[in-house]
């Protein structure tokens, strides 16, 4: 992954672990942006006109909500890490002008904006950074044992 040679911060996460201070603020910082990302999602798919990209893309969708199991959600296990590291995912605001509203509302207005390849270019730069993110820190999570696998599991 050359994400993983270039950054010395996640180099040393996955070989080394994650402390529960860097968990903590891990968690503060991309829970908001997770907790966005259905919306995103769906203003992204609301730009798609071929079916079978947009069905693709609903299914995705489907999957990232739990299916049939919302305990199962992207939001409902970024949540349980969350907890796990004594962290209320209520009491986590989004901060205006932080990277990560800004990030957000990039990504929503862009998607919202359109056209179509602009928003498939949103969508496919997410997925395309945060896959190798998460398993660089599932490297980390599994190194430290700051949290359980069950805890963890939002990250593989």
């Amino acid at each position: 992954l050359p994400l993983r040679s270039q950054s010395s911060a996640l180099r040393h996460i996955a070989a080394n672990g994650l402390s529960l201070p860097v968990a903590q603020e891990l968690a503060r910082q991309y829970y908001p942006a997770n907790s966005a990302s259905p919306q995103i999602m769906s203003s992204g798919i609301s730009q798609i006109w071929d079916e079978d990209l947009r069905h693709h893309l609903v299914c995705n969708l489907y999957d990232e909500s739990g299916g049939e199991d919302v305990k199962q959600s992207h939001i409902a296990l970024l949540e349980r890490f969350v907890r796990g590291v004594g962290i209320d995912p209520k009491s986590i605001q989004r901060i205006p002008k932080s990277p990560a509203d800004e990030l957000i509302q990039t990504f929503l207005q862009t998607c919202l904006e359109g056209p179509d390849y602009r928003a498939l270019a949103i969508l496919h730069s997410f997925e395309d950074l945060f896959a190798p993110l998460c398993g660089l820190i599932a490297e980390g999570i599994e190194r430290s044992g700051v949290v359980d696998h069950h805890t963890g599991e939002f990250f593989r």
